[in-house]
């Protein structure tokens, strides 16, 4: 067995992308065997010792060899995985650049100034240019409201991502002291674009820190948890129907701070006691269509909901009675052009030096005349403006008045999702073409609400 064990550690060496806990396991099999070996020789019968000093003596050289050959390998493996873990720190600069040999300090610059040119001139004061300064408040929103830079951020960039940061704290505690669930639906909103552009904003700036990625998810899932306490304070059948994440979702964070840690126990006790209260997958929230359907189950308790859809279906029928009506009077005046036809002929003109040629004439011909006309008569296609399903009809009516802290709850969690797979949606144009506002037939409807 231990002769088997070591030719297979040989081949096993010739592999790199062999992995290194298998070597660690046939290294520690094959010293087991050796150390059995030495044991039984000391214990056993003089025939049994010469034996095993016959097999020790023939491959005793082969198994060293084997173990120090997995050895150096273990060893240098562990050497580049420190290597590829370990921050490398640069050096710092022997001169300072000159950019940062600029004096821009707002407040204590004059007086600065003037010592440093009685030392240095022994005269009148020098006039200093800076740069014009201005408003905190002013350059946040000028920040905000900029396209991204897609070249190397500035540390402007940074100190107002800093910003944001704190006026996130900030909004998160004034929406946790909301008490009237009737003035929720703005604050929703309004924390459902700040989360757009933070996540927009910080995915950039921190894609290759861990730590600010880190720092990164949990304030935005911060964020959804006071999201999600304000929608389903305000639409209690919400809370039936479970968020979606995984129990796991937060494990890889790399937090550092005991603040931070409490703030992702917060997070994480929430996550979980939201999802133990749950009947409902979030499935049936996202599009899985049913009668345990949030979109039907909410239009159930909407009486505005079932009244859009009473009038939607009474300009159905009326709709679809003046089609009938318009394909009954296309159907006669096609029989009446077909009727027409029937009893007329071609008209053809005769030459008098040859009779026997004739041509005909398209121009004046009634009969071709007519021909065309009943060609040309179209009759546009009707659809019902809802689906023949009730379900589905009821998800429609539900898209078409759905509560803007609603759909700004379900554009979070959508959000929340693709960034956990890696994909930013926030920096992709969103394709609107098939939106239930944008259907022809709906459209009316839609800006009667309006």
């Amino acid at each position: 067995m231990g002769s088997l064990l070591c030719s297979l550690s040989h081949k096993f060496l010739v592999q790199e992308s062999f992995p290194a806990d298998r070597l660690v396991f046939a290294q520690a099999k094959l010293a087991r065997r050796v150390a059995k070996l030495e044991a039984l020789d000391a214990a056993t019968s003089p025939e049994a010792s010469t034996l095993i000093h016959s097999l020790l003596g023939h491959n005793e050289k082969t198994y060293v060899e084997t173990l120090r050959a997995l050895e150096r390998v273990l060893e240098n493996r562990a050497i580049r995985l420190r290597a590829s873990h370990t921050k490398k720190i640069m050096r710092l600069p022997k001169r300072a650049p000159p950019d940062s040999t600029i004096l821009s300090m707002r407040h204590s610059w004059e007086p600065i100034n003037d010592i440093l040119t009685e030392i240095f001139y022994g005269g009148p004061r020098a006039q200093m240019i800076l740069p014009q300064s201005q408003p905190r408040a002013a350059r946040y929103a000028r920040w905000v409201n900029n396209p991204w830079p897609d070249e190397q951020l500035s540390p402007t960039d940074f100190l107002c991502l800093a910003d944001m940061e704190g006026q996130l704290a900030e909004t998160i505690r004034e929406a946790q002291g909301v008490a009237d669930g009737n003035n929720s639906e703005d604050i929703v909103t309004k924390l459902k674009q700040q989360m757009a552009i933070y996540q927009l904003r910080a995915c950039k700036a921190y894609k290759e820190n861990a730590e600010q990625l880190s720092y990164m998810i949990l304030t935005l899932m911060e964020i959804w948890v006071v999201l999600d306490q304000l929608v389903v304070r305000r639409h209690p059948l919400l809370g039936d129907y479970d968020h979606g994440f995984p129990s796991d979702l937060l494990h890889p964070l790399k937090i550092a701070k005991i603040s931070d840690m409490h703030r992702l126990m917060g997070v994480e006790e929430y996550l979980d006691r939201r999802r133990r209260r749950s009947i409902y997958p979030l499935s049936h929230v996202l599009g899985e269509f049913n009668k345990h359907s949030f979109a039907v189950r909410f239009f159930d308790h909407c009486g505005e909901m079932q009244r859009l859809s009473s009038t939607i279906w009474r300009a159905n029928e009326h709709a679809k009675a003046k089609k009938e009506r318009e394909l009954i009077e296309r159907s006669n005046q096609h029989e009446a052009l077909m009727k027409q036809i029937s009893s007329t002929t071609c008209l053809f003109m005769e030459d008098h030096y040859d009779p026997l040629r004739r041509q005909h004439d398209d121009r004046r011909c009634r009969k071709c005349y007519l021909e065309r006309e009943a060609a040309r008569m179209r009759i546009g296609i009707y659809e019902d403006l809802l689906p023949a399903d009730d379900v589905q009809a009821k998800a429609v009516v539900f898209e078409l008045l759905l509560p803007s802290d609603l759909a700004a709850w379900r554009d979070s969690v959508w959000g929340l999702f693709t960034l956990s797979k890696g994909v930013n949606t926030t920096d992709q144009n969103q394709d609107t073409s098939f939106l239930v506002r944008e259907y022809e037939g709906l459209k009316q409807f839609v800006d009667s609400l309006q």
